[in-house]
């Protein structure tokens, strides 16, 4: 299968609650689920990274050069991104089998074999190109194990996120596996760190185990963060998105809100009409108002679509607040804004009988001021 990855930029009007989507833009062919978009100063600036090259934007999606000495190729590598300064540090790591256990303590910890780095300024320019530098995530309570069909081995953090809290503190999270269950095996878990750095991780709490969510045949795999006007963190978290064995189910997101920066989290919490795979979520404006999401793959009603929703109050409430979601149609947007020459959607996108899409998607704010 040939995928494109195309740019759909839009204006959100928090106070008329209304959405405007914008001519797409044709970036390139991808591979399944090998692409990442990394945020580099929310004003416009931002890297999209395709399997043959990098993507830099400095003027928020209206031009894009390449960046060849970045090409990040994901694969089994391992995307991680460090906000500092203005700047956005990120890097490819493949750590390979190489979790350590220590009877003594009862803790596990990981520590990459090589790492390449990189380091933009605002204008887009390369500043820093460092090899081999170490990240170290450690303190897991629980012996983890390598299943590369799962892309746990034994850290993924591919369609996983991160978010930086008001002191400075990173928290990211990543997809582990345990022992999966009796059921499914291959479940996989998610696990949440911290960083002052963003090369020394401390594992903070376990943000869902699959021997608590028995009916899903994947276990808690891709999901995303978000910090919430609240200063809460949001999770949203994908439990089946048609690769479980043997059924192959598909399963609406879940949720989970964390109120003390990633220690505890409440039980998932399903999210009716809303996507299977690979949930991404963005906050826009700068009093975080708005609360986005994105992904797809609906085909337990019978949809392929992509689709990206809001919640135009931002999730707030006391004292867990719950998202409510307005869903729109990218297919619907791209075909109907797209130029003659670029590929659309085909007319059989709403059927659960066919691939259309991978539904894997980005959300990137590029101007604060417009919200």
């Amino acid at each position: 299968m040939r995928l494109l990855f195309t740019l759909l930029s839009l204006a959100v009007m928090t106070g008329a609650q209304e959405a405007m989507f914008h001519t797409p833009v044709s970036l390139g062919t991808t591979r399944w689920g090998v692409t990442e978009t990394v945020n580099l100063n929310n004003e416009g600036m931002f890297a999209v990274v395709l399997p043959e090259h990098t993507m830099i934007t400095t003027d928020g999606g209206k031009s894009f050069t390449a960046a060849p000495d970045a090409t990040i190729a994901l694969g089994t590598g391992l995307v991680s991104t460090f906000p500092q300064d203005n700047t956005v540090k990120y890097s490819l790591h493949d750590f390979g089998n190489s979790s350590a256990h220590n009877p003594v303590t009862g803790t596990s910890r990981i520590v990459s074999p090589f790492a390449n780095f990189w380091e933009y300024t605002n204008d887009g320019k390369l500043v820093t190109s460092v090899k081999n530098k170490t990240v170290t995530f450690q303190g897991f309570p629980t012996p983890i194990h390598c299943d590369p069909s799962y892309g746990a081995c034994p850290l993924r953090l591919q369609g996983t996120g991160s978010v930086r809290l008001h002191d400075g503190t990173f928290v990211r999270s990543g997809i582990v596996f345990y022992d999966g269950t009796p059921k499914a095996p291959k479940a996989t878990s998610i696990v949440c760190f911290r960083s002052s750095d963003g090369f020394t991780w401390d594992y903070t709490g376990t943000i869902a185990n699959a021997t608590d969510y028995l009916e899903s045949e994947e276990g808690p795999n891709e999901h995303d963060l978000v910090l919430l006007d609240s200063d809460l963190i949001l999770s949203v978290v994908r439990l089946d998105g048609g690769d479980g064995l043997p059924d192959h189910p598909y399963k609406n997101y879940t949720y989970t809100v964390s109120t003390d920066a990633g220690v505890t989290w409440t039980p998932l919490q399903f999210m009716p009409d809303t996507g299977c795979a690979r949930p991404r979520l963005a906050m826009l404006g700068e009093n975080r108002s708005l609360l986005l999401m994105s992904g797809g793959r609906m085909r337990n009603i019978g949809t392929d679509d992509v689709f990206m929703w809001v919640d135009w109050s931002g999730m707030r409430g006391n004292p867990t607040p719950s998202p409510e979601w307005e869903k729109f149609s990218i297919s619907y947007y791209h075909n109907k804004l797209a130029p003659s020459s670029m590929t659309k959607f085909p007319s059989n996108t709403n059927s659960s009988k066919v691939t259309v899409t991978s539904a894997y998607t980005a959300l990137v704010q590029v101007d604060a001021a417009r919200r």
